[in-house]
């Protein structure tokens, strides 16, 4: 497995993240902070790298339609939705996209659905974007396979056997040319890295891996990762 930390990657695709802060800042003080009273203004911190680089790698392979396992509070979706290539995506959650749940909005407390955070993300590239349940994985093969450029594998990191699962549908899902992309590669916690070890020694269909390692390597917060992150799985050569 090739392993590429985030600022090489953004430097061998010749991507300026910097142009993309503004909008995201917006989008990831609604969906993508913690409760912390002692934050007084939005700031990136560890962790936030993961939205940089969804948008950067959707951008970099032109990809048009994007399919994501784990919605959360929508963040990668409404990154990539900004994207004027993108013309459909897909998220599935098993939290219904009306249901309220306890979470953060600008580090303060928040009792909101996925619904309410829609309704406060100003970008209108947002009506791209199509919420469905757990049934939707079926409902989209059933429509048809090989139609997605990019997936997103982001949902349960405890259970071998869903994670298995999501990379089946995402794999029937995923045009012969497409990208992979699973969240959580880490060596100790989830068992993402299991998973994925064991795709890649049983490749038979001629897949690359790559490892990128983000997590603060742009924000504060943390130690800044070196041995987990987000690999990519695909056939292509994405030239870093």
């Amino acid at each position: 497995m090739k392993v590429v930390d985030l600022k090489t990657f953004f430097e061998k695709i010749e991507h300026d993240w910097t142009k993309d802060r503004e909008a995201l800042e917006t989008i990831c003080k609604f969906t993508k902070t913690r409760v912390n009273d002692h934050a007084e203004e939005f700031q990136f911190t560890a962790g936030s790298e993961q939205t940089f680089f969804m948008k950067a790698l959707a951008e970099h392979v032109g990809a048009k339609n994007f399919f994501e396992i784990g919605t959360g509070r929508g963040t990668a979706c409404y990154a990539i939705s900004l994207l004027p290539t993108i013309e459909k995506i897909v998220t599935i959650d098993i939290i219904p996209f009306e249901k309220k749940y306890d979470t953060a909005i600008n580090f303060k407390p928040a009792h909101v659905s996925n619904k309410d955070l829609y309704d406060f993300i100003p970008f209108k590239e947002k009506q791209k974007i199509s919420f469905k349940g757990r049934e939707g994985l079926r409902e989209e093969l059933e429509l048809g396979e090989g139609k997605y450029d990019l997936c997103f594998i982001d949902g349960n990191h405890s259970d071998p056997r869903i994670i298995v699962e999501d990379y089946y549908y995402c794999s029937k899902l995923l045009k012969e040319d497409g990208i992979i992309v699973f969240d959580d590669y880490h060596p100790q916690k989830f068992a993402v890295k299991s998973v994925v070890d064991r795709i890649a020694s049983k490749n038979d269909d001629g897949l690359k891996f790559y490892l990128s390692i983000n997590s603060g390597h742009l924000f504060p917060g943390a130690t800044a990762a070196k041995d987990y992150g987000m690999v990519i799985v695909t056939k292509r050569d994405l030239g870093f």
